[in-house]
């Protein structure tokens, strides 16, 4: 099952395994959509509420290290 099959199902075992072995959450399939607009579309929020928290951890240790230099 693909991230975006997880997030357009509301897959949420799925979709955090996706989220443990990828950086890239959100780029667009074939069709041009993402996981967070598929789970937006399908009312999924807690899908959405995963991948914010993964981004704002990105963010925040990306920040951590940018501080150290």
């Amino acid at each position: 099952m693909t991230i975006h099959r997880a997030a357009k199902r509301g897959d949420l075992a799925n979709f955090k395994a996706h989220l443990q072995r990828t950086a890239f959450i959100n780029t667009a399939n074939i069709f041009g959509q993402t996981p967070f607009l598929l789970a937006a579309r399908g009312g999924h929020v807690m899908i959405i509420e995963e991948m914010l928290r993964k981004l704002i951890l990105q963010n925040l240790n990306f920040l951590v290290v940018i501080k150290k230099y």
